[in-house]
């Protein structure tokens, strides 16, 4: 939960500044929420790295398995829940729902960016080149 939380902290902190500088423009509507996303699947590394530094301070031995806990709990959680309110709406037919296409590239983006740069970040401190 540290490595996840540092990444949030993190993508908060980029996201600030991002608006502060006027890169993100009000009038577009959902830049900020899809920005933020952008920026919480980079800040994988920064989560990785500081999941694996905490997890090497306590002495822990199963860094892979601490690497796929932080990349995979959280983000979970949170995809799970807006998955079953997005179900919901489905089934109430709604206009604002959410596409299953969209859905699916946020799995992409989840598994295929977010997840290998967790890895990175947390093979970065223990100094293998390579899970």
């Amino acid at each position: 939960m540290i490595g996840t939380g540092v990444q949030l902290a993190a993508s908060t902190v980029f996201l600030m500044l991002f608006a502060c500088f006027g890169f993100l423009s009000p009038a577009n509507r959902g830049a900020l929420m899809q920005a933020m996303l952008f920026i919480f699947v980079f800040m994988g590394m920064v989560g990785g790295y500081t999941s694996a530094r905490f997890f090497r301070l306590f002495k822990g031995t199963r860094w892979k398995q601490n690497s796929l806990f932080t990349a995979m709990v959280f983000p979970g959680m949170v995809f799970a829940i807006f998955f079953m309110l997005n179900l919901m709406i489905w089934g109430q037919k709604s206009s604002g729902a959410v596409p299953f296409g969209t859905l699916f590239a946020l799995l992409c983006m989840w598994f295929l960016i977010s997840t290998p740069l967790v890895i990175l970040g947390a093979c970065e401190i223990l100094g293998k080149s390579s899970p």
